[in-house]
């Protein structure tokens, strides 16, 4: 089995109870282990409470992309209020799963080594989290652009 070190992005839109909000993440970080021929999972590190399994490495990405969404509905559906969705978005965000974190950490550095490779574009491994959940006061249609936008790279 190979674990593969990758940072992930992902951009939402989410409609809760009277309030309309925009989800933006960049540099999550997510170990990729190619288990079989038809069997890779996602682990995330952060956020930490996030996995997902697939056929493909872009299957389970999907997947992965597909859970997230449906964790930011259920978020939305729940909260009372914008203040309150935000906060537990970003709880769920930040929340670091570490023992896949370590592992994620030495695959970076079979990366950086040569020793692993990945069919796909490099981004550093240093590159930092963030999270931008911010309220759509005056919804426009040109915003729905933005749902459902994702990229994976790999941590070098």
């Amino acid at each position: 089995m190979s674990a593969y070190p990758l940072i992930c992005g992902f951009r939402q839109v989410v409609i809760g109870k009277g309030f309309v909000a925009s989800v933006g993440a960049s540099g999550g970080r997510v170990l990729a282990r190619h288990e079989s021929e038809s069997s890779w999972w996602l682990c995330g590190v952060n956020p930490g409470a996030i996995a997902e399994s697939g056929t493909t490495l872009l299957e389970a990405h999907a997947r992965l992309m597909q859970t997230f969404a449906a964790y930011l509905v259920d978020v939305a559906e729940d909260a009372k209020d914008f203040s309150e969705f935000k906060a537990e978005v970003e709880r769920f965000f930040k929340a670091t799963n570490v023992p896949t974190e370590e592992e994620w950490k030495a695959a970076v550095e079979k990366v950086r080594a040569g020793t692993l490779t990945l069919k796909l574009a490099k981004q550093p491994a240093d590159s930092p989290l963030r999270l931008e959940v911010i309220q759509i006061v005056q919804p426009r249609p040109s915003q729905n652009q933005i749902v459902e936008e994702s990229q994976m790279n790999v941590a070098a």
